[in-house]
């Protein structure tokens, strides 16, 4: 049975293996162990993050075959201290942190920016249809070298203010502002 460790550093990581036929109570000592290393150092670094995902299942598979053993006989050497559960350690809270970092990170990512109506000028938009029917801006706000309906000229006060080339505008019930748009139609 072996069980790994696993140190994370930017640009490498490093490995430590557990090697024994271990008894119950000494495999899970060495799990322990391990694992609370691994899930307290093994996330710094790109390569070192996904090794530690696979190291973590590989421990947590080698704790099951160990547990499923009898407890150990009497022998010349007793069997080592399992110690403070993993719950007690640091190591499961540094994981639990960096696996919320990481979902906040990519909520955070993947959620279209907000953009202020004033900073709209020289962006392209697309239209859809609100609950009301009308036609309306859409939050997400599309890559002019991409697909896109339209384009905004300016940002003014009122609808006369709008440069020709406008085709449509909207009016912004949040800022009072009026949004010229040349549709690429």
């Amino acid at each position: 049975m072996t069980f790994r460790s696993n140190t994370g550093m930017v640009f490498a990581w490093r490995m430590k293996s557990y090697k024994g036929p271990w008894c119950r109570e000494c495999g899970e000592a060495i799990f322990r162990k391990a694992m609370d290393h691994t899930l307290m150092a093994g996330w710094f670094g790109l390569i070192s993050f996904f090794a530690n995902l696979f190291f973590v299942a590989q421990n947590v598979a080698g704790r099951a075959k160990v547990m499923r053993l009898k407890p150990p006989v009497e022998s010349s050497r007793p069997s080592l201290p399992a110690g403070v559960p993993l719950y007690r350690r640091a190591g499961i809270y540094v994981a639990a942190l960096v696996l919320v970092v990481v979902s906040v990170y990519g909520v955070w990512r993947t959620h279209p920016a907000k953009v202020a109506t004033r900073d709209l000028a020289g962006r392209c938009v697309n239209f859809e249809t609100n609950t009301d029917g009308h036609r309306v801006i859409s939050r997400h706000i599309p890559k002019c070298s991409g697909d896109h309906d339209g384009k905004v000229l300016q940002v003014v006060t009122v609808p006369n203010e709008c440069p020709a080339a406008t085709s449509t505008y909207f009016v912004s019930q949040q800022s009072r502002s009026v949004i010229c748009v040349e549709e690429t139609g």
